[in-house]
């Protein structure tokens, strides 16, 4: 099985809906910084994951190419330059340097990390990498891996916990890990396990040794192609969306939960394709009253972007009932144009319960914004706090945002116009904290 086999068979077609339409404001005050502009060779390019701080307010992340290795792109079988994690370092004149951790070199070590890194309690960082690995004969080289990064006297030092071999276990990881309580790693792959929908794993730690279990294979019914990471609530269960697949091949949005020894899969919404949206590709978040929210690739009301998809895309919320099912609710329907519109990340919450998230596509330009979702007595207010283009800013903003605690965003962007290419590192204050 190759990857492209695997994406065909949950391949969809659509259908077209009209949905309802919501209205979005005018922009928000913030001012943008870019931290850091990728050059497009040795420091990586093309940074697609999330960020995190370490306790010191160092930002790490993960290109999905590049390298200080030698030149080149990455090419599995000639180059060694298969994408980076960094880390960037505030200096006292107010500018970040860029120190490369580890860059990879495309076979058994991994390549092309998509999604970003997380911290363990020891100081630790772990990611996956869409390709690389071990060879098989489903995959050569393109399974995918989960590694680890160890900091030591002389630098990090990187190690393969875990190496996909397409079935059982399936292949091509493409979102990030989450920590669980008891120190095992949650993560998902978009293709392979036993139907060749993709996978829940779980890895578990014993003195330092990983085990890999698949908790979950999709088949298509249940959903399919998850490419969005997990989140877990108070009692270790799982949450998590896929792209296609379910009752109407619009993808899901689903449940793992802890069944004695096992786990049990249980679907918490079907995605239409129309006014509730589609294609969810995006994480979850829960707000403290346990509701949860996301965003959808494709629907909500016809639109800029109706052809050739159904919609911009949506934010929606899912509450749970006492019956144990869920109740979904558009909260925002984006329009395109000057709005924001299709490839979203997930939305984050601000203490005083304002949202905010990223999409690659619209604004004049149709090169990104960052939008805020404000709540009201009369529902969610929208307003577009940064408009994106490679005409001065950067463009595409992807990935997961990041939400510090004096209300700072930070976040990537796939290009950036220095080097017509390569992406930047980018920072978003409100103008009341300058």
């Amino acid at each position: 099985m190759t990857k492209r086999i695997g994406a065909l068979r949950f391949a969809l077609l659509l259908s077209a809906v009209v949905g309802v339409a919501f209205t979005g404001s005018s922009s928000a005050q913030y001012n943008l910084k870019t931290l850091y502009a990728f050059g497009g060779s040795d420091d990586g390019f093309f940074p697609n994951g999330g960020l995190v701080f370490d306790s010191a307010g160092n930002l790490y992340g993960t290109t999905a190419d590049g390298g200080n290795r030698g030149s080149g792109y990455c090419l599995l079988s000639k180059e060694p330059n298969c994408g980076t994690v960094f880390e960037l370092t505030p200096t006292s004149e107010g500018r970040w340097t860029e120190t490369i951790l580890y860059t990879f070199a495309g076979f058994d070590d991994g390549a092309t990390p998509h999604a970003g890194v997380i911290f363990d309690t020891k100081g630790n960082l772990y990611g996956t990498t869409s390709d690389g690995g071990g060879r098989t004969a489903e995959c050569p080289y393109v399974c995918g891996t989960v590694f680890q990064l160890v900091p030591g006297l002389n630098g990090w030092n990187e190690s393969l916990i875990h190496a996909f071999a397409g079935t059982p276990d399936g292949f091509d990881p493409a979102a990030g890990l989450v920590l669980g309580g008891d120190g095992n790693l949650y993560g998902t792959t978009r293709l392979g396990g036993a139907y060749g929908g993709g996978t829940v794993f779980k890895l578990a730690n014993s003195s330092d040794s990983w085990t890999e279990e698949v908790l979950h294979s999709f088949s298509g019914r249940d959903g399919g192609n998850p490419v969005a990471g997990l989140i877990l609530d108070s009692s270790g269960n799982l949450y998590g969306t896929t792209l296609v697949g379910g009752s109407y091949n619009f993808g899901t949005v689903f449940e793992l939960v802890r069944d004695g020894g096992g786990w049990t899969e249980h679907s918490l919404h079907d995605f239409t394709g129309g006014s509730d949206g589609g294609w969810p590709n995006s994480s979850l978040t829960f707000d403290t009253d346990g509701n949860l929210f996301g965003t959808a690739e494709i629907g909500g009301i016809i639109s800029d972007c109706s052809v050739p998809w159904n919609g911009c895309g949506v934010v929606f919320e899912l509450t749970p009932n006492v019956s144990g099912t869920w109740n979904d609710t558009l909260l925002y329907s984006f329009l395109g144009g000057n709005d924001a519109a299709y490839r979203l990340g997930n939305v984050i919450f601000d203490a005083q319960g304002n949202l905010y998230g990223a999409a690659a596509g619209g604004a004049p330009a149709d090169g990104g914004t960052i939008f805020k979702l404000a709540p009201g007595a009369s529902g969610w207010t929208e307003s577009i706090i940064q408009n994106f283009n490679s005409g001065n800013n950067g463009e595409g903003p992807n990935g997961n945002l990041l939400l510090d605690s004096s209300g700072n965003l930070y976040g990537t962007t796939q290009l950036y116009p220095t080097v017509s290419c390569c992406g930047s590192v980018f920072e978003l204050t409100p103008e009341s904290k300058k």
